[in-house]
């Protein structure tokens, strides 16, 4: 539910100025003794308080960062413009260890995804191709991620273990020193 926060001055008690609103997505209140605002991946403000808290003092602290949290959210909005979602069509652009590549739909392949300096996709897979494409990049990053592992457990004299690749949000990796391994993000 997207709740609207108007804008009032702090010296009086003035009724909102019309066209400065801040849209709050959501207000999560938890036991804590401070006030917390971010704005998430989709530009939407997102504010923890305190279940104590009320409504105005919130109000409050939103306008007191109203500057920083609106530059925030045009720089996240400007961030999202440039990373379409992907079309899967012919010619669209991959990124591939630091390079873009092309995709080329070819007619039934056994494999699904095949690269050689360009992404050939297997028009079969098409309606699974977001899914493909996950699988391949994973399967990519275990290879190169495990061989640097076992790397640097070998200079650093520790025993190899499992390595995991994940698709966490908030987080680029973990690792477990005693036996070396760990987490990473694709």
């Amino acid at each position: 539910m997207m709740q609207l926060l108007r804008i009032f001055s702090l010296k009086s008690r003035q009724l909102p100025q019309e066209g400065r609103i801040i849209k709050i997505k959501k207000i999560i209140r938890s036991k804590r003794k401070s006030i917390a605002m971010y704005i998430n991946s989709d530009a939407a403000l997102i504010v923890r308080a305190p279940f104590n808290t009320s409504e105005e003092i919130i109000n409050k602290v939103v306008l007191k960062h109203k500057e920083k949290l609106e530059k925030t959210q045009k720089e996240i909005q400007l961030r999202n413009l440039k990373f379409k979602k992907k079309e899967f069509i012919n010619g669209e652009r991959f990124l591939y260890l630091g390079n873009y590549h092309r995709l080329k739909l070819v007619d039934n392949r056994e494999i699904p995804l095949n690269f050689e300096d360009e992404f050939f996709l297997s028009k079969k897979y098409l309606s699974h191709a977001k899914n493909v494409f996950i699988i391949w990049y994973k399967r990519r990053a275990y290879e190169t991620i495990s061989q640097r592992v076992r790397l640097y457990a070998q200079k650093r004299g520790f025993e190899d273990n499992k390595i995991n690749i994940t698709n966490a949000q908030k987080r680029w990796g973990s690792c477990l020193c005693q036996p070396f391994g760990g987490s990473f993000l694709w």
